[in-house]
C-alpha cells in the first residue's frame, strides 16, 4: 500500500463475450504497516450508500506471501455476474437499486454488450487515504478492471419490423419490389435514375 502518492491501476483485456464464459482474477497487495486490507464493497439502504469490507487473505495464510484475493466474473443466461461481490450490479449482494453490470441484446447473445467494468476501491486500517481522500470512504487503491467484448455488434439482433412497400416521388407512388428488380436487370443507370428523381 502507498504512504503518498496516488496509486490508480487500470487492466484492460479484450476477449468474446459468450454465455458460459468464466475468468478468475488473482489480486496481490503488499502492505508494510501488516494491518487488514479489504475491498470496499458499496450497497444501498434507505438512500444512504454504505460499505462492506471484503477482506483480503493475509501473507501469513495465502499462497503467496502477499495479502490474496481472488475476483471471479461470470457470464450467464441471466446476465455478468461477479462472484465476489454476489452481484449482477457493482452493488454488494444486489442490495440496493443499481444498473446491471452488463445484458444481454434482444438476440439474446452478449453481442450488444460493448464492456463490463469492475471499478473499485482497496484499503489498509491506518486511516491515511493513499490515493483518494474524500472523507470516511476514500481509498488507498484504486482499482479499474475493464473486460471489453471483442464481438460488439451494437446492432446484433436489431429488427425494426419494417418491411418498404413503396416511394412516393413527386406524388408518383413506385412499388418497391419493382424498383429493386430494375436495380438488379438494369443496374446502375436506373439507380442514377432514382437518385435524380428524389432529388
Amino acid at each position: 500500500m502507498p504512504t503518498y502518492g496516488t496509486l490508480d491501476i487500470t487492466y484492460l483485456k479484450e476477449f468474446d463475450f459468450e454465455v458460459g464464459k468464466s475468468w478468475n482474477v488473482k489480486l496481490l497487495v503488499e502492505d508494510i504497516n501488516q494491518s487488514d486490507i479489504w475491498r470496499s464493497a458499496p450497497y444501498r439502504e434507505e438512500g444512504n450508500w454504505l460499505f462492506e469490507k471484503l477482506y483480503f487473505t493475509r501473507p501469513s495464510e495465502s499462497s503467496s506471501g502477499f495479502y490474496e484475493m481472488d475476483y471471479g466474473y461470470e457470464l450467464r443466461e441471466e446476465g455478468c455476474f461477479n462472484i465476489i461481490l454476489n452481484s449482477y450490479s457493482s452493488l454488494y449482494d444486489n442490495i440496493g437499486n443499481f444498473p446491471p453490470n452488463c445484458e444481454k441484446g434482444v438476440d439474446g447473445t452478449y453481442a450488444q454488450v460493448p464492456r463490463w467494468r469492475d471499478f473499485h476501491y482497496i484499503n489498509n486500517s491506518d486511516n491515511i487515504m493513499s490515493a483518494y481522500n474524500f472523507g470516511p470512504n476514500g481509498a488507498d487503491i484504486y482499482n479499474r478492471l475493464s473486460w471489453l467484448n471483442s464481438s460488439y455488434d451494437a446492432y446484433a439482433g436489431y429488427d425494426p419490423g419494417l418491411e418498404v412497400k413503396s416511394i412516393t416521388i413527386n406524388n408518383e407512388i413506385y412499388d418497391w419490389d419493382e424498383i429493386l428488380l430494375l436495380v438488379i436487370i438494369a443496374g446502375p443507370l436506373v439507380l442514377k435514375l432514382m437518385m435524380t428523381l428524389l432529388f
